[in-house]
Formats: structure tokens, C-alpha cells, sequence
């Protein structure tokens, strides 16, 4: 599973039934990453066609710190030209009350996603690798966080598919320079 993390605006809402709920976008669409060693952006059509029928919304990317979910109806996901939104309502547990005062007092600047990729691709444009997500396989969670940002452990499964990348590169150019070594010569 990989994670990436961006940063946004998290508000809470008091509802008229004294609950409260958190919104905020967790993935945008079409916009490039900060560069993470290569720039990143997610496609519109991503998540055509992906079951987000059992999405959690946890703290900190840990499921143990569940705040709401699609499956149980605590969490509304909806889908534009922007992004992935999201509507959870925040439990009235201790870590639901640290959270609604963390995220009102500006301590919970942003959000993250965990998921997996079922297509994307690499490019390379003028010494800058470009990571194109063209669909996510899963959307496992979205995370409130305290500072989004890309950690490295979050990278690694991307930096594997890079280095790939980059291997491609050097092998077709080594086929490419044999197939030109063996073209007959022009006479």
C-alpha cells in the first residue's frame, strides 16, 4: 500500500443532532505532487469504476485510530472535477474530542490516502521523472494528519517502481545501440 499526503483544509461542523463531522479533499485530481525525487499527479479517472464501499477514515494511518467509515455510513465520499472528498462524522470518544480540538485549533493541518495502483506510468521530461497514477486499485484509508507531508518510508514502493523505470531506460538504449551496430551498412 502506498500513501500520499496533502495538504488541505480540515473543518468540523457541529450538527443539529450535537454530533460533529470532519470534511476536507483527500485526493486532487490532476495537479502535480511537491517533488519527492520525481512529481506526481493522480488522474481524473483514478478512481473510475473503484468499490469505495469499505473506506476508512483513520488518524495517523493507523486503523487502530478509526474515526468513521463508508461501510458503516459514518463516512460520505464524493467525487468531482477537483477530487476525492470526504464527510465523516467524528465519534464522541476520547480520540474523536482530541481530534475535533486539534484540527479547530489549526494542529490538523491536512490529510493522506493509502491505496494500491492498478495502472500508471513514468516519464521523463527534461531530467524530471513524472509518476502518472491512471488508476487506483484500492483505496484502503484516508488519514487525518498533524503536518501532510511525504515521508520516505511512504516512497518506497514508488522509488522501487522508479528505479524499474529507470533500468527500462538504460536497457533499451543498450537494445537500441545493438540494433543499430547490426544494420547493414550503406553502400
Amino acid at each position: 500500500m502506498e500513501n500520499r499526503s496533502y495538504q488541505t483544509k480540515l473543518e468540523t461542523r457541529s450538527n443539529e443532532d450535537k454530533t460533529v463531522s470532519v470534511k476536507g479533499t483527500a485526493i486532487v485530481f490532476d495537479k502535480d505532487s511537491v517533488d519527492m525525487g520525481f512529481i506526481e499527479r493522480v488522474e481524473r479517472s483514478a478512481l473510475d469504476n473503484v468499490n469505495l464501499d469499505d473506506v476508512m477514515l483513520v488518524y495517523g494511518h493507523d486503523i487502530n485510530n478509526i474515526i468513521a467509515r463508508t461501510s458503516a455510513k459514518t463516512l460520505n465520499l464524493t467525487i468531482d472535477d477537483v477530487g476525492l472528498h470526504f464527510e465523516g462524522n467524528i465519534p464522541d470518544t476520547m480520540l474523536g474530542r482530541d481530534l475535533t480540538t486539534n484540527i479547530n485549533n489549526g494542529n490538523l493541518q491536512g490529510n493522506s490516502f493509502g491505496f494500491t495502483i492498478a495502472d500508471d506510468d513514468w516519464e521523463e521530461r527534461d531530467g524530471q521523472f513524472f509518476h502518472i497514477i491512471k488508476r487506483i486499485g484500492e483505496l484502503v484509508e484516508i488519514s487525518l494528519t498533524p503536518y501532510p507531508a511525504y515521508k520516505d518510508t511512504d516512497l518506497e514502493i514508488s522509488m522501487r517502481s522508479l528505479n524499474n523505470f529507470k533500468e527500462s531506460q538504460v536497457k533499451n538504449e543498450k537494445l537500441k545501440r545493438e540494433l543499430n551496430k547490426l544494420k547493414p551498412f550503406d553502400i
